[in-house]
């Protein structure tokens, strides 16, 4: 699993794409999961947790825990 951030304050959570005959490649990523947040809040961490737990640290101190 692959976690990033956008401007927008939203997580984009991917995945390992399923290799389907003739279509992708091994090392392509898609997209599973959009966590979306508030934009007027940065986010500072974010890291996950045994690909099961996803952890989030904001600007304002505040920490949040997803399941996938």
């Amino acid at each position: 699993m692959a976690v990033t951030g956008t401007e927008g304050g939203d997580i984009l959570v991917f995945d390992r794409s399923l290799i389907i005959e003739g279509i992708g490649e091994a090392d392509q990523k898609r997209l599973i999961k959009v966590v979306m947040f508030d934009s007027s809040t940065s986010i500072n961490q974010l890291l996950t947790i045994d690909n099961e737990y996803l952890v989030v640290g904001n600007s304002e101190g505040t920490i949040r825990f997803y399941d996938f």
